[in-house]
C-alpha cells in the first residue's frame, strides 16, 4: 500500500508535513465511511477536548484509502466499556501470511511501513481499546487534515 502524504511514526502516531499526530492520546475515532462506487474508504478522527492538547492540532484527521481490495471489521469486546471504542490502541501493517490478524496480532508482528520487498501488499490494521479491529487492504492511503 502506497503512503501518499504520510508515514507511520510509531504504533499510535503518524507523520504528515514533518508534524506528528498522536491518534491514541489526542484524537477520538469517529468512524468509517465506505464509498463502494469510488472504491474508497475513509477513517475519521476528531481532536479530543483536553487541556494538554495544543490548539495547533487539527480539528480532525481523515485517512483515505483508494482502490480498496478488502475491508474487515472485527467486533468490539462486549466486556469493555463503550468509551474505549474511540481510543486507538495501535496501528500498522501486518504480513498477508498471518493466519488471522483479527484474532490478535502481537505488536512485534506489526510494521510501520508496507514491506516493498514482498510481492504482495500488506494490509493496514487499526486496533482499538474497546477490542474492535479494522483491517484494510488498498492500493494507497493518504491523510487529510481539517
Amino acid at each position: 500500500m502506497r503512503q501518499i502524504n504520510l508515514r507511520l511514526h510509531d504504533l499510535i502516531s503518524l507523520e504528515h508535513d514533518q508534524a506528528l499526530y498522536d491518534l491514541h492520546n489526542d484524537f477520538e475515532f469517529l468512524g468509517l465511511h465506505l464509498d463502494t462506487r469510488a472504491g474508497s474508504l475513509t477513517l475519521s478522527w476528531q481532536r479530543r477536548v483536553r487541556p494538554w492538547i495544543r490548539r495547533t492540532v487539527p480539528e480532525s484527521i481523515h485517512l483515505r484509502f483508494e482502490e480498496v481490495v478488502s475491508l474487515t471489521v472485527h467486533p468490539r469486546d462486549p466486556e469493555m466499556p463503550p468509551g474505549e471504542d474511540t481510543t486507538l490502541s495501535h496501528m500498522g501493517y501486518v504480513h498477508p501470511d498471518l493466519p488471522d490478524p483479527l484474532g490478535g496480532v502481537a505488536t512485534e508482528d506489526i510494521w510501520l511501513r508496507d514491506r516493498q520487498d514482498d510481492s504482495r501488499p500488506f494490509p493496514m490494521l487499526f486496533a482499538f481499546q474497546g477490542g474492535q479491529v479494522i483491517v484494510v487492504l488498498a492500493a494507497q492511503v493518504s491523510v487529510q487534515l481539517r
